[in-house]
C-alpha cells in the first residue's frame, strides 16, 4: 500500500510491518503547532478502565497521543493507520474505535472498530477489509485489528456501533470517533 503524501513521521520509533503492509512507526508523528495540547478523549473511568459512555470525537493526533503508550500499542496503531488510509482513500468519512484498545488495558490484543459505509467506493477498498472468513485472520494479519462496515450487525438487531458501547457485563462505555478527512 503506497502512503503517498499523507505521512505522519514519529519520533524515531523503530519500523514495524504488519503482514503485507509496510508502514513504519515514523508515520505516527504528531504535528504540534503549539505547546498546549487539549484532548477531547476523556479520562478513563477509574472503576472499569473504560471511557465514559458516549462517542468521543478525536483527531488521529489525539488518538496517537493518548494510546501510543508502549511498543505494542504503537504496533497496533501502525496497522490501524494503514487501514484508515485505505478507508479514507475509498471515501470513508469516519471510524469508531472500541475494545480494550481504547481502555486502560496496557497490552490489548488488537483494536476493534466500525467504519462508515456512506460514500465508500468498494472498488477502491482493500478486499481484506471485507474478508470476515477465519475469524478475520487476513485483516488481523495485515492491519493488526478488526474493522466492520457500519451496515453489519454484531447480533440480530444490534449494530456494531450499539454493541461496542456496552462492556461484557452490559455496562455502558465510550468509543472513539476518528474523522478521516483530518488524516493529513
Amino acid at each position: 500500500m503506497a502512503l503517498g503524501s499523507r505521512q505522519l513521521p514519529m519520533l524515531g520509533w523503530p519500523s514495524h510491518a504488519c503482514s503485507g503492509l509496510r508502514v513504519s512507526e515514523a508515520h505516527l508523528r504528531l504535528h504540534r503547532h503549539n505547546d498546549i495540547v487539549v484532548s477531547v478523549i476523556p479520562p478513563f473511568d477509574h472503576r472499569t478502565g473504560n471511557l465514559p459512555p458516549g462517542v468521543h470525537r478525536a483527531s488521529w493526533e489525539e488518538v496517537v497521543e493518548r494510546y501510543a503508550t508502549n511498543t505494542h500499542r504503537r504496533h497496533l496503531l501502525v496497522g490501524l493507520y494503514g487501514a484508515l488510509l485505505n478507508l479514507a482513500d475509498a471515501g470513508c468519512s469516519a471510524v469508531l474505535l472500541d475494545g480494550s484498545f481504547v481502555s486502560s488495558t496496557p497490552f490489548p490484543r488488537d483494536y476493534d472498530g466500525v467504519w462508515e459505509i456512506e460514500a465508500v467506493d468498494a472498488n477502491r477498498l482493500d478486499p481484506v477489509l471485507m474478508d470476515f472468513s477465519a475469524r478475520r485472520a487476513a485483516m488481523k494479519a495485515k492491519y493488526a485489528g478488526e474493522l466492520f462496515p457500519s451496515n453489519r450487525e454484531a447480533h440480530p438487531g444490534i449494530s456494531f456501533v450499539e454493541f461496542f458501547q456496552e462492556d461484557r457485563s452490559g455496562e455502558r462505555k465510550g468509543i472513539v470517533r476518528i474523522d478521516l478527512q483530518e488524516l493529513g
